[in-house]
């Protein structure tokens, strides 16, 4: 369609539907925008389809490198500082040595250990934190190592679950038929 054609001054003739080119250094998205190469097989889509993360080579850590879940390698002084270093995952912090002062989630997260029991959930995806925890002085430790208030105890309702809170109960003179 010769008609689509037009001329620059400067320049030779471009057909409107021909997208300029990338640069030597650039990659091209499906959708005609390009991105400079090292945003390629970085392990974030920068492309709207996603094809610059797609045929990417397996990626290989060096020595003093560490490999997290997304396939990004990130200096191994990074893991397990307490601070996500990976992008897009914690895979860095799980599975770590906790320290005296921290507390170890189901995932293998370390939290500060105060943190453990003080009302909050703290450990990523559970609340690990806050089970198992010691019952305060007016509170009862059921069976299950649930805590109700001193005052559910025995008082005919079934508050622990396990039926715990209305055991070893005295009876009333008034509760006998």
């Amino acid at each position: 369609m010769e008609w689509a054609r037009f001329a620059y001054e400067t320049g030779p003739f471009h057909s409107i539907s021909e997208r300029p080119s990338c640069g030597s250094d650039e990659f091209r998205c499906n959708d005609g925008r390009c991105i400079e190469d090292f945003r390629r097989c970085d392990y974030i889509m920068d492309c709207t389809s996603g094809e610059d993360e797609a045929n990417c080579p397996n990626i290989t850590c060096q020595s003093n490198e560490w490999q997290c879940d997304s396939g990004i390698c990130i200096d191994s002084r990074l893991r397990c500082n307490n601070r996500q270093d990976c992008p897009n995952d914690s895979s860095d912090e799980r599975n770590c040595q906790c320290k005296d002062h921290q507390f170890r989630c189901r995932d293998g997260t370390c939290i500060d250990a105060s943190l453990k029991c003080n009302n909050v959930t703290d450990c990523p995806n559970d609340n690990f934190d806050e089970l198992y925890c010691p019952c305060t002085a007016d509170q009862f430790e059921c069976t299950n190592r649930h805590c109700i208030p001193r005052s559910r105890k025995c008082d005919g309702y079934n508050d622990c679950q396990d039926g715990s809170d209305e055991s070893d109960c005295r009876m009333h003179p008034f509760e006998y038929g």
